[in-house]
């Protein structure tokens, strides 16, 4: 997801572009376990998620945008999961972003977490 931004005589316009054909889930098993992978980072989330609790990673990018990731599970088993991206660029008050693998953009996990991040829509 690519967020543009510059400022106009009204105050700031964005847009903002997902370029589906290189995403790739952020979501990796191994040996049974779950891990997120972001920045080069290979974490093992396997404890830390389930259908009611989120695990949240953030990091803000070289253009000063504040990444959410959000994942959870939709169900027993670890390969249903799901897992949302929002994105706060620092000279702005708004959040883009969106959400793969859940039923209808809802889930336990996915409104805690919005709940814990202070997230209103």
């Amino acid at each position: 997801m690519e967020v543009r931004t510059e400022k106009t005589e009204g105050g700031i316009q964005a847009n903002v572009y997902v370029h589906t054909d290189n995403l790739t889930e952020p979501v990796s098993f191994e040996n049974r376990r779950m891990y997120f992978i972001v920045n080069d980072e290979h974490i093992d989330i396997t404890d830390q998620v389930s259908e009611t609790e989120p695990y949240i990673y953030q990091f803000t990018d070289e253009e000063g945008v504040l990444h959410y990731w959000i994942i959870g599970k939709n169900g027993p088993e670890l390969e249903h999961y799901g897992y949302a991206e929002y994105l706060h660029p620092s000279e702005s008050d708004w959040t883009v972003g969106y959400v793969a693998r859940t039923n209808n953009n809802t889930a336990p996990w996915l409104d805690k977490a919005k709940e814990e991040l202070g997230f209103d829509f």
